[in-house]
């Protein structure tokens, strides 16, 4: 799974996940905390904010995806 934190609000995060399910086409879901994104896949360090949990893919489009992650309020918190 990619990682992604620090979304201010979840209209925002909302925003990332659904161009990432209609520009790339990936599995995308919104978590409203590290408990609940744990649930689907645990991370050993600290998230915050709203996360948005996006499926694995070829490394170039992740790359893509971790570049636009930040034009959308949000960082690459890890995989």
């Amino acid at each position: 799974m990619l990682i992604f934190d620090r979304f201010q609000s979840r209209p925002q995060a909302e925003a990332f996940a659904g161009f990432v399910r209609g520009t790339h086409r990936l599995w995308a879901r919104v978590c409203d905390d590290q408990q609940e994104s744990n649930q689907i896949d645990p991370f050993p360090f600290r998230l915050r904010g709203f996360i948005v949990l996006v499926e694995r893919t070829e490394y170039e489009l992740e790359r893509r995806i971790e570049y636009e992650v930040e034009r959308h309020g949000g960082h690459f918190a890890g995989t």
